[in-house]
């Protein structure tokens, strides 16, 4: 209870017993023989009156008596070792500052940023010891019980990072900085965050230890319209855009690479999103919403496609116009040469070419040996030895592809021809090649026994392998059973893609999605350093925490916000609410003072005091 005096040694309590040699040696004090005079008789008998009061008189006059008093109760309760419950604001001792440094700080507030203005709270609560954590999407303690100017200066020096809010392990950072002690969080966000742990409870788990707890929340009315979304592939860049606004908003989306600037408009609803499509450029290359609004980092994003991506495809076929072609060469990043047995070295637009310098070739609908404009004797056993020294090789399934002699090359044994409809598996369905791809069902398809590979698509009916990938030598072979022409999966969208991720994986070119992260994600850098788009880090862990271009362990990646949580700065009345609600008044504590020290002082003056006394009325 506050303002309640406790005694740690009780014994002590026993000094208080010198009072009581005190009081007797000052009452039995030597005393004046008095002598009774006749003449005086009269006036000593007017006296005894007031001689009845004459001992409380002096008792109350002696200052002496006092000042001597006071020291002895002031030792003896020392001695007891007395200590008083007081009221204890912990939070003067140690303030942690949990400071949301995610890209949604970054809108616009006033003259500046909603960081600008935690910023300046922040600055305004600085007591005694300070800890700084950026609260990022992974927590970051930049500053550890130092001192107020320490911590200004640091304050003014922080920017806004492009992470999404993850304010719960903020918070857990706060309790480590602590340190068991009591003290004060002061959380400064816009509380956009959409998931993860629960802020109540967490600011609950502090109080209960005896912190103050604060949330700031920083809120502002925002206009937005960003990029939620990319999607890349070998043959187009796809931005998807989101209108925040509560009205109609008319954007140009522009894609800016080393080739050049191509431009789109959107109209987006209020809420919609909407997308814009280009074709996919070599090298780095940036999407970008021209129109400003109150948050810039989701009005662009950064692609990367590594040059050696570029593929060439030789298309051996004698077939007029073919699906194949035209999927496979949608990919701005591959080059086919499409040639028509039995002449393998000019191209049908006439240019010569040297056919097994190819990254990539695909045989469909050939002319067996014999013929008119049939293949050579000799070029399956010229296309064996490409494969066995790297090559790769795709066999496209053709009605009589049994009875011409592919030297051993196709990773499956044709059984026959089937006609009959039937579904078909995805024998792995996370498998890139596959996983973006529409396909129910095919009719005619050779029923097989498989040898060995990989196989990706089969028929349920039948377990007839209709995509296998085998390595043979050092290269590959894949074969393909479906039949185009009685399937409509040569007309849908997925088609394109199929064909430029099997091309990409025989070629061994990493999916374009290994070269691309979100911000917030952690970069494994194995020979110890990253460039980031602000200048170089030594680590092999570092957080990718800014929007652009990292290059480390002799790659690059392209790092981008991408998340529609996030770039929702406009926030929601009930959000406001619950951000509010988190704003609670001081913590009650208490803390027990001792008063030894300072009884022992107090005697040691009125010790003082006494001396001085007595040498002023001249006893001394």
């Amino acid at each position: 209870m506050e303002g309640m005096v406790l005694f740690e040694s009780i014994t002590g309590l026993w000094g208080l017993l010198a009072l009581v040699p005190f009081f007797i040696i000052y009452l039995r004090r030597p005393k004046m023989e008095e002598q009774m005079l006749p003449s005086l008789l009269f006036i000593l008998q007017d006296q005894q009156e007031i001689k009845r009061f004459s001992f409380f008189k002096k008792f109350f006059s002696n200052i002496l008596f006092y000042i001597q008093l006071l020291v002895i109760l002031s030792l003896a309760l020392a001695l007891a070792e007395p200590l008083i419950t007081l009221p204890y604001d912990g939070s003067r001792e140690h303030t942690v500052i949990a400071l949301d440094a995610s890209a949604s700080m970054q809108t616009k507030l006033g003259a500046g940023t909603r960081f600008s203005k935690a910023v300046a709270e922040a600055q305004s609560r600085i007591t005694g010891k300070t800890s700084i954590i950026l609260a990022e999407s992974t927590p970051v303690t930049l500053l550890r019980e130092g001192n107020s100017r320490e911590a200004k200066a640091l304050l003014a020096s922080l920017m806004p990072k492009a992470t999404p809010t993850n304010l719960g392990p903020a918070l857990l950072a706060a309790k480590d900085a602590l340190s068991g002690t009591a003290g004060k969080v002061v959380v400064l966000s816009d509380f956009l965050q959409k998931g993860g742990s629960d802020l109540s409870v967490a600011r609950r788990e502090l109080a209960a230890l005896g912190n103050d707890v604060e949330f700031v929340h920083i809120a502002s009315e925002a206009s937005n319209v960003g990029i939620v979304e990319l999607a890349i592939s070998g043959n187009k860049v796809e931005a998807f855009i989101k209108n925040y606004d509560k009205e109609e908003r008319k954007v140009t989306v522009s894609l800016v690479a080393e080739s050049g600037t191509e431009k789109k408009a959107l109209t987006l609803m209020e809420g919609s999103i909407e997308s814009a499509s280009f074709d996919t450029p070599l090298g780095k290359s940036r999407v970008a919403i021209e129109e400003a609004d109150d948050l810039a980092i989701d009005n662009t994003a950064y692609a990367y496609v590594p040059p050696e991506s570029s593929i060439e495809v030789l298309y051996i076929t004698n077939r007029g116009a073919s699906s194949i072609i035209a999927a496979i060469g949608a990919a701005a990043t591959t080059t086919v040469h499409a040639v028509t047995p039995p002449v393998l070295t000019i191209t049908r637009d006439d240019e010569k070419i040297e056919p097994y310098s190819h990254d990539v070739i695909v045989v469909d609908g050939i002319k067996n040996v014999g013929q008119e404009r049939g293949i050579l004797p000799g070029t399956f056993e010229d296309i064996r030895r490409y494969v066995e020294k790297g090559g790769n090789l795709i066999i496209v399934a053709q009605d009589d592809l049994q009875s011409i002699d592919l030297r051993g090359l196709l990773p499956v044994e044709l059984v026959e021809l089937a006609t009959d409809d039937s579904a078909i598996v995805f024998d792995q369905p996370n498998n890139r090649i596959t996983k973006d791809i529409t396909l129910a069902s095919t009719r005619k398809h050779f029923t097989t026994a498989a040898k060995h590979g990989h196989t990706l698509l089969s028929a349920a009916e039948t377990n007839a392998t209709l995509l296998v990938v085998q390595p043979y030598g050092a290269g590959n072979v894949a074969y393909y059973g479906i039949a185009d022409e009685s399937n409509p999966f040569a007309t849908s969208a997925s088609y394109p893609i199929f064909w430029n991720e099997l091309v990409q994986f025989m070629v061994g070119i990493d999916d374009l999605s290994s070269y691309h992260l979100k911000t917030g994600e952690l970069i494994a850098a194995s020979q110890g350093e990253v460039a980031t788009p602000s200048g170089s880090i030594a680590g092999s862990r570092v957080l990718a925490d800014e929007a652009g271009y990292y290059a480390f362990d002799s790659t690059i990646a392209a790092a981008n916000l991408l998340d529609e949580d996030e770039s929702d700065v406009s926030g929601t009345a009930e959000e406001a609410e619950v951000a509010d609600s988190f704003v609670a008044g001081r913590v009650k504590s208490s803390q027990d003072a001792p008063l030894a020290l300072p009884l022992l002082m107090l005697a040691l003056a009125l010790m003082i005091l006494e001396v001085l006394y007595i040498k002023r009325r001249g006893d001394l």
